[in-house]
């Protein structure tokens, strides 16, 4: 069984951020919604979060600002944008941020499910190896 941290949703619009947070709860994930930047620094500072998913209608210096920054005990926090844009510009200015998937809004079936357990995969996988490699 995997034992996830919760998952931070930053979105804006409540009606996203509680389709998101459904869609994460359907995946077995916790969710945690909030709807700004400043909101979402106060809870990655509080807590432990083993994910984050942030809209990219945040101003872009605030996204990416989120993306850089997204930094839990010394390590990378993994950062899905979520995206009411399919094109292929939004998904290469996303990934040239820092994140490391993009989803477009709403997500088709099984599409966030798919990121979700990828990028905690990854993020599993590094924190294991970096952990070996600093003992």
């Amino acid at each position: 069984m995997f034992d996830a941290s919760p998952i931070l949703i930053v979105s804006p619009e409540a009606s996203h951020g509680d389709k998101l947070a459904d869609d994460v709860l359907r995946s077995g994930l916790r969710p945690v919604w909030c709807d700004s930047v400043a909101a979402a620094r106060s809870l990655i500072a509080s807590g432990q979060f083993g994910l984050i998913m942030a809209e990219d209608s945040l101003p872009d210096h605030e996204l990416r600002a989120l993306v850089k920054g997204a930094d839990y005990k010394s390590l990378p926090v993994p950062v899905i944008v979520v995206s009411q844009s399919e094109s292929w510009e939004s998904y290469l200015a996303a990934l040239d941020a820092g994140a490391c998937d993009y989803v477009a809004y709403p997500p088709a079936a099984g599409e966030l499910e798919r990121a979700l357990w990828s990028a905690l995969g990854e993020s599993k996988r590094f924190s294991q190896a970096f952990f070996r490699w600093a003992a």
